[in-house]
Order: structure tokens, then C-alpha cells, then sequence
């Protein structure tokens, strides 16, 4: 099962990861009841999805994007390529696999992650995995909800549809414009139901990156430091997407064409 960020050590790292491995957190550091519980969610979370390798050291197994490369596949299993990413022991191997799931696979879920986090995850900086994982997840569930939206729209416009057609042959007395304009009304009631539940839930999962990220910037100081740390501004999680919106009459969404591919090092 999921051992947590720091709950054990594991055998020397011959890697990147060597000098960053199982580094103690810098005094004044240690999670609150809130963030303990936000992060022990994100390792059941992972637990639950089928990897290729254990997960022993959670910094390290994650390091050259490989495993996240493979849950982002769980979920969108015709959108991620796996045969792209490489088992790496090289910072550059490393951040060629990252910088292909930003192109091909972050991009498309409507975030990015920046060059430095990046460079912390390839490090092996405690935490820094997690905050990115917590992006991974929320995004992951904020296109599920939307697909999932979008499909429960067309086929309560096609049960709409189909109910319309057969209350032609049905005498009841009523004016069928009438039951059109109620079934339509119920129709955008019942998705704007949906739409509210689902952005109450991105807002929790917002909050929950922002923890995350306030915790990464604490333990990114060095061990000397004392003063307390701000937690980061909304405005600094531009990462995560704002609430859906649906148009029923305009559902198909066109995704843009990144301009950069990243180059794979010889």
C-alpha cells in the first residue's frame, strides 16, 4: 500500500534523486490536521489505481513521470500514450517525460505545470510530487464531470425528443407547446443542478492545491528559516481551471494545438 511522503526511508538512490532523498523538513514545518488529511485522500486516491510498479518511496517512484503518465491512462486511456514515457534515472530522460505530459496531456485537461515544479519533482523535493498530483486530480475530475455533463445533456435532449414526437399520437387535452416549454425548462434545471454540484467540488479540490502549494513553498525554504510563510494567493493557482459551463446548443469544444513538441535527448 501507499506510504506517505517521509514515512519511511528506502535503500540509497544511485539517481537524480541521491542527494534529495529522505531530506527532514525544516523546523516549524510540520503539516496541519487539514493538510495530513488532504494528502493521506490523494495516497488512498492513487492506491486505488493499477501501477506497474510499487510505490515505496513516494517522491522517488514518481520522479520521471512514468506512474503519473500511467494514471492519467486509467482515466483517459485513448488520450495517453504510454509507450512515450521511459522508466529514467537522468534529470534530462526526466524532464523529457514531463515535458511530453505537459504537451500531450496536461494541456488537454486545461493546466500546465511550471519548468521549476518540475524540476523539484525530478529532484525528489519533499512534497513536490504531491502538489502536482493534487493539480493532476482535481483536473482529472473537473473533465470527468464535464464529459459526464455533456452526456447526461444529449440524452435528456434526445429523451426530450423522442417524448415530443410520441405525445403527437397521444390526445390529453394539453397544448403541446406548452409541455415542450416545461419539458425544456426542466431539462436546463436539471443540468444547471448539475453543473453547481460539480463546481462545488472543484472549489474544495481548488483549496486543496492551494494547501498543498503554501506546504511545498514551506519545505522549499532552507532549514534555517523561521519566519512564518503566507499561504499562496488564489490568484498564484493558475493551474487550475474556473467552473464549467454548459451550452447545451453548443456542446463540442475544440481543443488548440500546443506550437512546442518536446525533443527527445539522444
Amino acid at each position: 500500500s501507499m506510504m506517505a511522503s517521509g514515512s519511511g526511508r528506502s535503500p540509497p538512490d544511485t539517481g537524480a534523486c541521491a542527494e534529495a532523498a529522505d531530506v527532514p523538513a525544516a523546523p516549524g514545518t510540520s503539516a496541519t490536521a487539514e493538510e495530513e488529511q488532504q494528502l493521506e485522500a490523494l495516497y488512498v486516491w492513487v492506491d486505488g489505481i493499477p501501477l506497474s510498479r510499487p510505490k515505496r518511496n513516494f517522491s522517488r517512484d514518481f520522479a520521471d513521470g512514468v506512474l503519473v503518465a500511467e494514471i492519467a491512462h486509467h482515466f483517459f486511456p485513448t488520450r495517453v500514450e504510454l509507450h512515450n514515457y521511459s522508466s529514467a534515472n537522468s534529470v534530462a530522460q526526466r524532464m523529457y517525460n514531463w515535458d511530453t505530459l505537459n504537451f500531450k496531456v496536461f494541456k488537454w485537461l486545461g493546466f500546465v505545470i511550471p519548468k521549476e515544479e518540475i524540476e523539484s519533482v525530478c529532484a525528489c523535493k519533499a512534497g513536490a510530487v504531491e502538489s502536482v498530483l493534487m493539480k493532476l486530480k482535481t483536473e482529472i475530475f473537473h473533465k470527468k464531470a464535464a464529459q459526464l455533463v455533456k452526456k447526461q445533456a444529449q440524452a435528456i435532449i434526445l429523451t426530450g425528443a423522442a417524448t415530443d414526437s410520441g405525445s403527437e399520437d397521444c390526445v390529453t387535452g394539453g397544448d403541446p407547446a406548452e409541455e415542450h416549454r416545461a419539458q425544456q425548462s426542466g431539462t436546463v434545471t436539471h443540468l444547471l443542478q448539475l453543473v453547481n454540484q460539480q463546481n462545488a467540488m472543484i472549489v474544495d479540490l481548488q483549496q486543496q492545491v492551494r494547501a498543498l502549494e503554501a506546504r511545498v513553498a514551506v519545505l522549499e525554504q532552507p532549514a534555517a528559516a523561521t519566519a512564518p510563510v503566507a499561504p499562496a494567493s488564489p490568484a498564484a493557482v493558475t493551474s487550475i481551471t474556473s467552473p464549467v459551463k454548459v451550452k447545451v446548443a453548443n456542446l463540442p469544444v475544440k481543443n488548440k494545438t500546443p506550437s512546442r513538441i518536446p525533443v527527445k535527448p539522444r
